[in-house]
């Protein structure tokens, strides 16, 4: 009886170690309605346990079926699922030909939107607006401020000041 015990118990542990070190770091997707359910069971239909909104750091593990299993802080406080298609991976920083560069997630700020502009000062002219969310590749040029483009390809180029890039 005691074996089983034992062998129960290590199984337990080793499944929960598995699902631990199989989640990834990832940030919510901006979405036309402004925020993504957190859902208390993999489907459309269950219970909305709490709002996401782009640019919150999510730690998930893929269960299937275009869902993840979510947990909202590192400490897994609020867990539930998400639409898989609704995360972005967290990606490490990318070599390019013109030095370091980073992908990153703007982020929320109090009036809604960043401006992305034609020189790193707040006093040059305003490009664009780009929303907590937006995907973006970016190189620091110093004084706080990096360069952004939109796509690999350098669409939609500009600066905007690094503390709004996640």
């Amino acid at each position: 009886m005691a074996k089983k015990i034992f062998l129960m118990l290590a199984i337990a542990l080793m499944a929960c170690a598995m699902e631990t070190s199989a989640q990834t770091r990832g940030i919510i997707k901006r979405t036309n309605d402004g925020f993504v359910a957190l859902r208390s069971e993999p489907t459309v239909y269950s219970t909305m346990l709490r709002r996401l909104h782009a640019g919150d750091v999510v730690y998930y593990s893929s269960v299937g079926d275009g869902w993840s299993r979510v947990k909202f802080s590192p400490d897994g406080y609020w867990q539930g699922y998400v639409a898989s298609r609704l995360i972005l991976r967290d990606a490490p920083r990318q070599q390019s030909y013109s030095g370091e560069r980073y992908y990153g997630v703007i982020k929320s700020t109090n009036d809604g939107f960043v401006a992305l502009r034609s020189e790193p000062t707040i006093y040059s002219t305003m490009l664009r607006r780009l929303h907590a969310g937006d995907e973006v590749y970016y190189t620091p040029v110093g004084n706080g401020w990096c360069r952004v483009s939109f796509s690999p390809n350098g669409r939609w180029q500009g600066y905007v000041a690094s503390r709004l890039i996640r």
